[in-house]
């Protein structure tokens, strides 16, 4: 018995609840899965820059993100 801590993929979205972003994708908190048999435990959640976002809005005044 274990579990594992699973980082933000895109082919692993399904395991997150996905949050925008305007500077840069990044897992917040890791999904959990069970070793056993794969199951989802605790639904993570990630911060994903849109493809369409503009790279002029990427940037904030005060340099932070999200």
């Amino acid at each position: 018995l274990g579990i594992q801590a699973v980082d933000y993929q895109p082919r692993d979205a399904r395991l997150f609840t996905v949050l925008p972003s305007l500077s840069q994708t990044r897992t917040l908190v890791p999904a959990l899965l069970s070793l056993k048999d794969g199951a989802l435990l605790y639904r993570g959640t990630a911060a994903v820059i849109s493809a369409d976002t503009p790279q002029s809005d990427a940037e904030t005044p005060s340099g932070g993100a999200l």
